[in-house]
């Protein structure tokens, strides 16, 4: 049912329990280097150590090849693809709802000292009642005073410090990346679109440029936006 780059994800469903169906994502690799090893042990121990309504269930994995990872599916897939090919189903009512429940499913990670470094459009998926679950926890990193690595995630949703390479931030990177996410639920477009990924970081840091955002804009969403990515 999709592919990414680290592995294809199919349907299926639980042996002796066909009314149960999970999404079943497999890696393509059949051995894992040391870093593609790590990813996958970091994703399994979140998934495994987070229990929160905002945040995808795990229902086991593999601990050798071919390496999956089954979850819960959420058949109406990632926010990017419906706001892509079903904008119109989703009402400024359910947008606002999906903005919340990410907020509250950051919330509980940071609480935990978890740093998500991936928040986008396209790691949050959507259930039967366009309700949102933040997935791909892959490049999540504990919070602690040991150098951080730069230039790590998807540059249309990373935070400044992150671009320039940064060795020292915090969870303030994912509220950078929360505030794209908000101007994509606003807009219904991918952020920064036209613009090559090679000129985003000098745009953002130096030139602090951003996404234009629509005039008409309730004031108190535009001031959230901008607080969620200011330069400062």
């Amino acid at each position: 049912i999709g592919e990414g780059r680290s592995g294809k994800v199919y349907k299926g469903h639980i042996v002796g329990r066909p009314e149960m169906v999970v999404a079943i994502k497999v890696l393509h690799c059949r051995e894992l280097a040391p870093a593609e090893l790590e990813m996958f042990r970091r994703e399994i121990f979140t998934l495994t150590t987070l229990s929160h309504p905002s945040i995808l269930k795990l229902l086991g994995y593999t601990n050798q090849p071919p390496f999956c990872l089954v979850t819960e599916l959420l058949a109406n897939g990632s926010i990017y693809s419906f706001l892509k090919s079903k904008p119109e189903e989703l009402t400024p009512t359910d947008r606002t709802v999906i903005a919340i429940d990410v907020a509250r499913g950051m919330e509980y990670m940071h609480e935990r000292n978890i740093i998500h470094r991936d928040l986008k459009s396209l790691n949050i998926l959507l259930d039967d009642n366009k309700r949102a679950r933040i997935c791909d926890f892959g490049l999540v990193r504990l919070k602690s005073y040991a150098p951080m690595t730069g230039l790590i995630g998807t540059p249309q949703w990373m935070a400044p410090e992150i671009l320039t390479c940064s060795t020292s931030y915090n969870f303030k990177a994912d509220v950078y990346s929360y505030g794209i996410v908000l101007w994509e639920l606003l807009t219904g477009n991918p952020p920064y679109e036209g613009i090559t990924v090679e000129k985003l970081p000098y745009m953002i840091v130096q030139e602090n440029y951003r996404p234009a955002i629509p005039d008409d804009t309730p004031t108190e969403l535009r001031d959230l936006i901008k607080s969620c990515w200011a330069g400062d």
